[in-house]
């Protein structure tokens, strides 16, 4: 009886895993629109850098144990526009790679070099995200004093209301907040200062299914530069145009959404395919964003009104729908078991 008891705990303990953790289906909802704000613009004749951030040819680890080496003559490089995601087993070193690129952890082994991100344009999203906010002020001060795009105190409290803070969650102090509720405002606070650069390790810990693809959605229109470390490979399928992958103590890069990464890797397709729930569509290439819908659209020769299906598709596709038969309805998403 113990025996089987410790199993079951075990195996509830592995299902929990971040990994392995998959929400339920999505009920009907309404996406919140919003968008992350234009990235600061580039002044004429003023230098414009090949790279967000970079390293090249870095090794870098802690101590003398398992985590002696977590990657060795690594290169990594972000460019404005670029939509890159990051995996990895736990432990690879994927958040240590973040904190590199951000200029808030040095390279244990000399040699090799690091072009950091600009704090002042960037922005950093980490897993302890609510470990950083003050604790003792409410969530509308903690917004107010985050606005940096001269929104005045009606469009934020609109924007909080979107964001599910209103009526006396709006005076509760950081201390007293969910998780939940620390993830939220913490993406509010990146929406209200421009950058050329988000930075979000596992954004989606404690979002819902309809803040999970309001992320997606914004991430993908945002013109600037993205990297995103996450264990939630749908997310990635729907944001990120280039994958690197740390594995034995290396960082691959694939020049591809995370279906290419899956259709060059045999292990690692099977292990997410064997999680699909029959009847869902499969993880699929990254929608394109409304930009290069249109840039696509701009160049095709509009007769028997295929302008007009393309631009109903477009449409369709910003609410999660599709054009089956002259028929707009859902989409089917991946669901894992």
């Amino acid at each position: 009886m113990a025996q089987a008891r410790q199993k079951k705990i075990r195996d509830l303990e592995m299902i929990m895993k971040p990994e392995n953790l998959v929400e339920p289906p999505p009920r009907h909802f309404r996406r919140i629109k919003f968008a992350f704000p234009m990235p600061p613009k580039v002044h004429r004749g003023a230098l414009v850098k090949q790279s967000l951030c970079e390293i090249k040819n870095i090794t870098h680890g802690y101590g003398d144990g398992i985590d002696a080496t977590l990657f060795q003559g690594a290169h990594f490089a972000v460019k404005s526009g670029e939509k890159i995601g990051i995996v990895g087993r736990n432990g690879a070193g994927k958040s240590t790679l973040l904190r590199l690129l951000m200029g808030t952890e040095k390279p244990s082994v000399h040699g090799g070099k690091v072009f950091p991100a600009d704090p002042k344009t960037s922005r950093f999203f980490t897993q302890h995200q609510a470990d950083l906010l003050p604790f003792d002020k409410s969530a509308l001060q903690v917004v107010m004093e985050s606005n940096q795009v001269s929104m005045d105190q009606q469009e934020i409290l609109e924007l909080m209301k979107k964001f599910r803070f209103k009526n006396d969650r709006l005076d509760i102090k950081c201390a007293d907040l969910s998780g939940g509720e620390k993830a939220r405002l913490a993406i509010v606070k990146m929406m209200l200062s421009p950058a050329q650069l988000l930075i979000l390790d596992e954004p989606t810990n404690h979002l819902d299914v309809a803040m999970k693809e309001t992320l997606e959605y914004s991430l993908r229109e945002f013109p600037g530069g993205v990297v995103v470390v996450s264990h939630d490979r749908w997310f990635l399928s729907q944001t990120c145009t280039t994958i690197y992958a740390i594995d034995n103590k290396q960082v691959n890069k694939y020049d591809g959404d995370f279906r290419y990464y899956m259709d060059n890797n045999d292990d690692v397709r099977k292990k997410v395919e064997k999680h699909y729930v029959k009847g869902s569509d499969g993880i699929g290439r990254v929608p394109d964003s409304l930009d290069n819908l249109k840039r696509k659209n701009r160049g095709r020769v509009r007769k028997n009104n295929t302008w007009g299906a393309d631009r109903a598709e477009l449409i369709a596709d910003m609410y999660g729908r599709k054009i089956v038969g002259g028929r707009v309805v859902q989409r089917k998403k991946t669901v894992f078991s």
